[in-house]
């Protein structure tokens, strides 16, 4: 957990959640680092310049606007909660794993290998196959 003392406080427990729908549902497109890929760079110093509750803040972007990429985040099931992870944006990120020993320490195992599965347990067609994903 980096914490700056210039970003909104947040506790261990929300940093911890925040973080985990951020890599879920942002990292793919804004990295992990949040420099940016497909998306927009989410680093602290633009985020901060931005603030949290402002009208044009963090929380504020996400819950009046719509846009393309993202969907209508009004209907997210987060913002209903009452997420705020504009809060989030605003400290550092955390370091990813380095190397292959890290990235082991860190790995949990949900299904042994000797318990998956050994052949296709279907009729379909993979060659002819099509999947949206969001």
């Amino acid at each position: 957990m980096i914490i700056n003392p210039d970003a909104p406080s947040i506790s261990k427990a929300e940093y911890a959640e925040s973080t985990q729908i951020f890599f879920e549902r942002c990292a793919g497109c804004h990295g992990v680092l949040r420099k940016g890929a497909t998306g927009k760079p989410l680093t602290p110093d633009i985020t901060r310049a931005k603030g949290t509750d402002s009208p044009q803040g963090l929380d504020q972007f996400w819950l009046t606007r719509r846009h393309a990429e993202l969907g209508n985040l009004r209907r997210d099931p987060y913002r209903r909660a009452g997420r705020h992870d504009g809060a989030l944006l605003q400290h550092d990120p955390p370091a990813p794993p380095e190397g292959m020993p890290e990235m082991m320490a860190s790995w949990k195992e949900i299904i042994p290998a000797d318990q998956r599965l050994s052949k296709k347990e279907n009729n379909y067609n993979i060659d002819n196959f099509f999947a949206v994903t969001r």
